[in-house]
C-alpha cells in the first residue's frame, strides 16, 4: 500500500472516529485524494455535513447505498475496516502533510488552485 493511500485513509478514520475531526477534513481540498473511493467517501461526508446531518460510519453507508454507490468505495467491509484502523486525530497534519507532499508531485499540482496550501505545507516542515 502507498504511504499517500494511507494517509488518505487515517485522515478520513479519523472523522470516523471523532466528528469534531471532520470540518478540518472538509477543508482539504477533493483532488488531494488519489482513490476515487476515498473522494466519493469525502463527498458524501460533504453531503451529509451540508444537510446537518450525522457523519458516522452508519450515516455514510446508508448515504451511499441510497445512491448505489456502497460498492464503490469497497462496500461496508472497507467503511467498517477504516473506521477500525489505528488512526490517531493526534497525528492529523501528519497524515495531511503527508498527504499534500505526495499530491505535490502529481501532475494536477502544476495548474492547482490549492497553491495556496503550499504556505501551509512549509510551515509544516
Amino acid at each position: 500500500m502507498s504511504e499517500s493511500m494511507e494517509a488518505e485513509q487515517h485522515l478520513i478514520a479519523c472523522c470516523l472516529y471523532d466528528e469534531n475531526a471532520i470540518p478540518n477534513l472538509l477543508e482539504i481540498p477533493e483532488s488531494w485524494f488519489a482513490e476515487n473511493a476515498h473522494r466519493l467517501i469525502i463527498r458524501t461526508i460533504r453531503e451529509l455535513a451540508a444537510d446537518s446531518l450525522g457523519c458516522d460510519l452508519f450515516s455514510i453507508a446508508d448515504r451511499l447505498s441510497q445512491q448505489r454507490k456502497i460498492e464503490h468505495v469497497g462496500g461496508m467491509e472497507y467503511l467498517v475496516a477504516l473506521s477500525e484502523s489505528m488512526a490517531n486525530v493526534a497525528h492529523w497534519n501528519s497524515y495531511k502533510t503527508s498527504l499534500f507532499g505526495y499530491y505535490k508531485k502529481t501532475p494536477a499540482a502544476g495548474h492547482c488552485s490549492e497553491c495556496r496550501y503550499a504556505d501551509w505545507y512549509r510551515r509544516q516542515n
